[in-house]
């Protein structure tokens, strides 16, 4: 009995550190008041490249309130801006099992919406173009793609574009197409548990 219990507890821990993005509304390194804010190299998380960053409910860039928090981070295009990118390495995954991504984007405040390329490890999900409407946040979810690492790259690069482009990106998540092994393991090891109190 003592020994199941062991068990149990040890894939219950296992469990805590199934895949999951850090800081996926963005809303660390917090901004000081109504502001937005370009930054470079890892950050909380994130690598941010080019002219990519965080921007404050309310601000010159964002408009209202996104999904999720008081921030966002933003993707900056333009003719003579370079492409930007925002990426995070993702750990905790399950080598042959399926993710998907799902995520916010949104025009930002008086600027076009530039189409952003979502990858995944050598997983190329392709385009999502966010609403006309600036400031209108709609949901996106991309297709399943086949863990090939314990770890791999999430990355959100903007497409080239020649008109100023500011594009928002909130509430980043990353779901299981299958039930991992040790979910499987310990749904099993309860019920094996209950019968054999049962039986006492």
């Amino acid at each position: 009995m003592k020994n199941l219990f062991i068990i149990i507890l040890s894939l219950l821990a296992y469990q805590a550190q199934a895949a999951n993005i850090v800081n996926s509304s963005f809303e660390n390194p917090a901004l000081v008041g109504h502001d937005y804010s370009y930054l470079s190299g890892l950050n909380n998380g994130w690598s941010f490249v080019g002219s990519s960053g965080i921007a404050y409910a309310n601000s010159i860039f964002l408009e209202g309130f996104p999904p999720d928090g008081n921030q966002v981070a933003f993707l900056q295009h333009g003719s003579s801006i370079s492409l930007a990118t925002i990426s995070q390495d993702i750990s905790g995954l399950i080598i042959g099992n399926s993710y998907s991504i799902s995520f916010y984007l949104a025009r930002l405040r008086n600027s076009g919406g530039d189409s952003i390329n979502v990858q995944f490890g050598t997983t190329d999900f392709g385009l999502f173009t966010p609403p006309i409407i600036n400031n209108n946040f709609k949901q996106f979810t991309s297709a399943t793609a086949v863990a090939t690492a314990s770890t791999m790259t999430l990355l959100f690069t903007g497409s080239a574009n020649t008109a100023l482009s500011n594009t928002a990106i909130d509430q980043v998540t990353i779901s299981s197409a299958i039930s991992e092994p040790s979910t499987i393991v310990v749904f099993g090891l309860g019920i094996a548990l209950i019968n054999l109190v049962k039986r006492k």
